[in-house]
């Protein structure tokens, strides 16, 4: 196992955090937490959907359709007409299902980097974090 936590599973926790999504007793977030987060780079948004559970869940992908999202596991959807998201992620790191072909780097880079631009528009303080476009 990893030795430290992925950059964008804290900052996805922090986003739900920042947006008043987290219950202020610390009790955490009950099931799973989705969001729309616009893209750094694109006019489109994101579909984020975190599961806070020690169970599998399910969540709304789009109109009636649901996933099964397992247990401490975040999706990332760039187009929610697919059978599977772009991106499934761990705490520790993730697996790129469908990315798409209109990024400069891989898809956890592209959507930390959208999902820090959506904290330092809600005015959250965090230390950047450096990524790399792909060769």
């Amino acid at each position: 196992m990893a030795d430290q936590l992925s950059a964008l599973m804290v900052r996805l926790t922090e986003l739900a955090d920042a947006r008043g999504d987290v219950p202020e007793d610390g009790s955490g977030i009950d099931g799973v937490w989705t969001d729309e987060v616009p893209d750094v780079d694109h006019d489109r948004e994101w579909l984020v959907a975190i599961n806070a559970d020690g169970e599998q869940r399910e969540y709304r992908v789009a109109g009636d359709r649901e996933m099964t999202i397992d247990p401490y596991h975040a999706h990332a959807w760039w187009d929610t007409d697919q059978v599977v998201p772009a991106a499934i992620f761990d705490p520790y790191g993730g697996e790129q299902l469908r990315p798409p072909e209109t990024f400069d780097r891989s898809v956890e880079d592209q959507l930390l980097l959208s999902v820090e631009a959506a904290l330092e528009e809600l005015g959250h303080e965090f230390e950047p974090t450096e990524v790399g476009d792909v060769e």
